[in-house]
């Protein structure tokens, strides 16, 4: 049984609220299977490390919604997961009964190569303020 917050790995975390009863994974990748299913999973962006659409399979139930930006949604979309919410950096959101907000997530020293920033501001990668149990959790 998983703890009320545990990490995979890499960026993979899962959330359990227990007064809310919703359960978040954040950038599912290389899950173990046999995992709660998910009310929510937040996608930063949509790197195969963060964004793996067989992971969500694993993780995703009927109710499941699957929130990044249009990037990411056109991914898991493609891969036949199609409750989403589109977001994009900078707002306020509501969804299954938790509110969050968005911030831009990107580098400024890592680079592809000289000059090309790794995760460029542009491309408007995400991260995520999520409140809930009167907790607030800053994923970035």
């Amino acid at each position: 049984m998983l703890k009320n917050i545990f990490w995979f790995g890499h960026a993979s975390f899962f959330f359990n609220f227990v007064n809310s009863k919703i359960r978040i994974y954040m950038d599912p990748w290389q899950l173990p299977d046999d995992l709660p299913v998910a009310d929510i999973v937040f996608v930063s962006h949509f790197h195969y490390d963060h964004c793996s659409p067989m992971d969500i399979q694993k993780i995703a139930g009927p109710g499941t919604i699957v929130v990044g930006n249009e990037a990411t949604v056109n991914k898991v979309a493609e891969a036949g997961l199609n409750k989403t919410l589109t977001v994009q950096p900078n707002q306020n959101y509501e969804v299954a009964g938790i509110s969050f907000k968005t911030v831009r997530a990107y580098n400024v020293n890592k680079y592809r190569k000289p000059g090309i920033h790794f995760h460029p501001k542009e491309e408007d990668h995400l991260g995520f303020v999520i409140k809930a149990d009167d907790k607030y959790i800053y994923f970035s």
